[in-house]
């Protein structure tokens, strides 16, 4: 018998072995003790041979991506496998507790924190142990509220001072239980410079010495992460 056209080999009686993966072309004959030779004989169909699973590599994401691992847009998710003997036959995925689908692209467009687990399956029907990817998304602004504190008056007015000036910010997507939510909350008074505190933060604004009264214009907005 020989392997792929290579050289001729002799085995008396039994079996013979083909360890390597691909495809394969067997030839044989036997001989008898006079001398007669049949014609060459090819083990049909042909012998192929794939016992390695596909590989898929991690996912590719398209997206805005901000600080913290955190996407602020929808992402485009693409796999990629491969498969170098028998061909990749199909790739499945699952995003948190979905139907499992076929396919090598998919957009994650809901905001959360999501979990992506993805094989790969090939034409010899090898399966590839199931990967898993994480994937955090958060479209949505942080709020930010304000409190007041001080003697009040009328009109609007406080008539005593300091004021005392409270934020306090919040993110539902982020939020503290998981992550530290809110990066920071930023302030200016009259246009000043930008202060930068954490998520809840508390000043005090004063009637300069020189004045009876004042009006002070508070700008402030919040980060998440």
């Amino acid at each position: 018998w020989r392997l792929d056209q290579g050289p001729w080999q002799t085995v008396i009686g039994g079996a013979i072995e083909v360890p390597d993966q691909g495809t394969h072309t067997v030839e044989y004959y036997s001989v008898d003790v006079a001398g007669n030779r049949e014609p060459t004989r090819v083990v049909s169909p042909t012998l192929r041979i794939d016992s390695v699973p596909p590989t898929t590599s991690p996912p590719s994401y398209t997206g805005t991506l901000g600080p913290n691992d955190w996407y602020r847009s929808p992402v485009s998710v693409s796999l990629t496998a491969v498969d170098a003997t028998s061909g990749v036959s199909v790739t499945l995925y699952q995003v948190n507790t979905d139907t499992v689908r076929s396919g090598n692209s998919l957009l994650i467009e809901a905001d959360g924190q999501h979990t992506l687990r993805y094989l790969s399956v090939d034409l010899a029907c090898n399966q590839e142990a199931v990967h898993t990817a994480t994937l955090k998304i958060d479209k949505t602004y942080p709020s930010t509220t304000h409190q007041l504190e001080g003697r009040t008056g009328s009109g609007g007015w406080f008539v005593s001072s300091p004021v005392t000036v409270s934020l306090t910010a919040t993110d539902a997507i982020t939020g503290v239980s998981a992550y530290s939510g809110i990066e920071s909350v930023r302030y200016r008074v009259d246009g000043g410079p930008w202060q930068v505190r954490p998520a809840s933060t508390t000043f005090a604004l004063a009637v300069p010495g020189s004045q009876t009264s004042c009006t002070k214009l508070v700008e402030y907005y919040a980060v998440d992460n």
